[in-house]
């Protein structure tokens, strides 16, 4: 897996690529990677672009790099183009040469070509014309943030100390989500019930970022609902409503507004896959504030209530 939202460009036109990564949306950023084989540890990517959308900066990535130097370069984009096959299950658009089967075109969320399909396609998947980059660009953001490709959603309850404020917060994102989990040490967990689960907190120098990594390495594809548990913040289950109706897949996370200061807010916080991915760079270059650290994302902010 190249980027947590990535999708699949099989036999485009000459051209067509960049053409696409232009027409996204200005804010999103779009990779573009050359890949001939189904994963990439058959073979290394032999070229990527990293396009900002809407615009035609580009840079060129020359030679074969690495997974871990391809994952670091893309932690910034909100998007990866792969133009090659993916693994099974991976969305992808299929441009067509004419002669698809309809085995061929099935599972593809969407079919590009100079004339329409001979054969119908299955499941209604939809067809756009190779000059319509704009409406294939639309139905692709809309694909990634509709609720098909979204990633699972699990509860986190991290900077906890005390067991007293721990249930409160659990019991609110049960609302939310079918698993939810407690990041904490052996004095915290002897103290919750035998029914909560928990997961050990790995990194206890790094603060309430060590909570979400010791999350993330449990959960490694998977979004994270965050209630706070420090400083007495209280999290309200209207707050955490908020959050979930206005999920934004395709930025860092969502979070709301400071009052006073304008920066995002760190109480409650829904983290995509992508954006927790970053917190490893962050704690690397010594920066552990949870708030300082959203205020370098792309955070979906919404209002406070």
């Amino acid at each position: 897996m190249y980027h947590p939202n990535e999708i699949a460009l099989v036999a485009p036109p000459h051209g067509f690529a960049q053409q696409l990564c232009a027409a996204f949306a200005k804010p999103l950023r779009v990779a573009l990677v050359r890949h001939d084989a189904s994963s990439l540890a058959e073979s290394p990517c032999s070229e990527v672009q990293l396009a900002l959308a809407g615009t035609r900066t580009r840079w060129d990535v020359p030679g074969h790099p690495s997974s871990a130097t391809l994952q670091a370069l893309l932690q910034d984009f909100d998007l990866a183009l792969v133009l090659g096959t993916l693994p099974e299950g991976a969305p992808r658009v299929l441009c067509l040469r004419g002669d698809e089967s309809v085995d061929a075109m099935r599972g593809a969320c969407a079919l590009v070509g100079e004339t329409p399909p001979v054969r119908t396609p299955p499941g209604g998947i939809p067809f756009f014309y190779t000059d319509d980059v704009s409406g294939l660009a639309a139905h692709l953001e809309e694909v990634l943030i509709g609720e098909r490709w979204q990633h699972p959603l699990v509860g986190l309850v991290a900077g906890a100390m005390d067991a007293d404020l721990v249930l409160p917060a659990v019991r609110r994102l049960e609302a939310f989500c079918t698993e939810i989990f407690v990041v904490s040490d052996p004095a915290l967990a002897a103290a919750l019930p035998s029914d909560c689960p928990t997961i050990a907190r790995s990194f206890p120098g790094a603060g309430f970022v060590g909570d979400l990594l010791s999350a993330l390495a449990s959960f490694p594809q998977t979004a994270l609902l965050v209630a706070s548990c420090r400083l007495g913040e209280d999290v309200s289950t209207a707050n955490l409503s908020a959050l979930v109706e206005a999920r934004s897949p395709l930025s860092d996370a969502t979070a709301f507004r400071g009052e006073q200061d304008s920066l995002p807010r760190n109480a409650a916080v829904l983290w995509e896959p992508k954006g927790l991915a970053r917190l490893w760079g962050f704690l690397g270059a010594g920066l552990s504030c949870p708030q300082r650290i959203l205020n370098q994302c792309r955070v979906h902010l919404l209002p406070q209530e």
